[in-house]
């Protein structure tokens, strides 16, 4: 939290620091910060009573989901923040770890589930794909509607 209120804190004029614009980097460190501690607490909360925490991502089926779910909620989290304040950059961290989490839930998860599971499994991965897909595409309506022009395609 002391990362983002600092980047807030850091309006301009004072949002130099070293010739440095400061509030992206906070915001950024503050963003991979709020990932580890997730990643911190799904770890600790699946190690076992006066162990060392372990990350792990075999053997626990819930662990893995859990990882899974976490990092999607995390992704469409991202994906709304960059929508709402129109921030390129959050809305392609969100896109990627949303890809990544498919990936992982592909070719990590989906291996070792019984067949029932793996169907809820792709139904979970449907809806989130699709609530993704819904919220891109009314931030791109909405800005094509209050520009009245098509914003420029990635790379053009």
């Amino acid at each position: 939290m002391c990362l983002f209120a600092g980047a807030r804190l850091l309006a301009p004029p004072r949002h130099q620091v070293l010739n440095v614009n400061a509030p992206p980097i906070l915001i950024s460190l503050g963003t991979v910060l709020a990932f580890l501690l997730l990643n911190i607490e799904i770890a600790d909360y699946f190690s076992e009573p006066g162990s060392t925490l372990t990350f792990q991502f075999s053997g626990s089926f819930a662990r893995d989901m859990t990882y899974s779910i976490a990092w999607a909620m995390f992704a469409l989290v991202l994906l709304v923040i960059g929508i709402a304040k129109r921030a390129r950059a959050l809305r392609y961290a969100g896109l990627g770890l949303l890809g990544v989490t498919i990936l992982k839930l592909f070719f990590h998860d989906l291996a070792s589930l019984d067949q029932l599971y793996r169907i809820g499994a792709f139904v979970a991965v449907a809806a989130i794909a699709m609530l993704a897909s819904f919220a891109y595409q009314r931030f791109y309506a909405a800005s094509v509607k209050e520009t009245g022009k098509v914003p420029p395609r990635p790379g053009s």
